[in-house]
């Protein structure tokens, strides 16, 4: 019968353990292996998320918040851009061609948590990726550390082109000419990375990316708020 309902129980691929649900977020992690999992339209998937530790001498109370970074082809990219000489001035074109190329690897910062306001997404996306921001990774395998990612990879591969635009300047962004030929191309899937945050009263600080946002623009669990890691 066409728009059946599945029902599935949300067990632990590994021990079999029942996850806990938490809302509106997507994926879990098991309270007796630790291993985490995504929720996708097929059922739940095994999911490896990586996190970059805040400086061990920050005093400042640190929240971690989940993006999808999403390593994409600048060689690519900048032949693709490169093609758009008849439509941008020279001096823009040759900017944006030398802002890729100062990047050995180029990757699109995804917000995949919950927010408050759409916005968001863009304006925390756009600073992270404009920045290209170095940071270490290590491997989340710790318990009692769920990611509150509210994100599909899929949607994030949706987004990235709207956010490497909002990086452009003003006035590139006003060539419609221009930026209805700019498609990304990925070259590895989405890589689900939690960042650090310093809590700074009604502020957020990113430790990688040395901007504030405003604490409004994140939706957390009651839970969450009120979690020093």
């Amino acid at each position: 019968m066409s728009g059946e309902f599945i029902v599935r129980h949300l067990r632990c691929g590994h021990c079999g353990t029942e996850l806990p649900v938490m809302g509106r977020y997507i994926t879990f992690q098991c309270e007796t292996c630790f291993r985490y999992w995504i929720i996708t339209g097929s059922g739940l998937e095994p999911l490896q998320v990586f996190r970059s530790p805040a400086p061990g001498d920050s005093e400042t109370e640190t929240l971690l918040l989940p993006f999808w970074i999403i390593p994409i082809d600048s060689h690519l990219l900048r032949h693709g851009i490169s093609q758009a000489r008849e439509v941008l001035p020279g001096s823009e074109l040759n900017y944006l061609l030398d802002r890729i190329e100062s990047h050995d690897r180029y990757s699109i910062f995804v917000p995949a948590f919950q927010a408050t306001n759409t916005f968001a997404y863009l304006k925390i996306g756009k600073l992270l990726t404009r920045k290209q921001p170095p940071f270490r990774l290590v491997r989340a395998e710790d318990p009692g550390r769920p990611v509150m990612c509210a994100l599909h990879p899929e949607e994030a591969v949706q987004l990235m082109d709207f956010i490497f635009i909002a990086t452009l300047p003003e006035s590139i962004q006003e060539s419609g000419d221009f930026l209805k030929d700019v498609h990304l191309n990925a070259t590895s899937p989405p890589r689900l990375v939690e960042l650090p945050f310093e809590i700074r009263g009604s502020a957020l600080y990113s430790v990688v990316g040395g901007f504030e946002i405003s604490s409004r623009l994140v939706e957390l669990p009651h839970a969450e708020k009120n979690r020093s890691y």
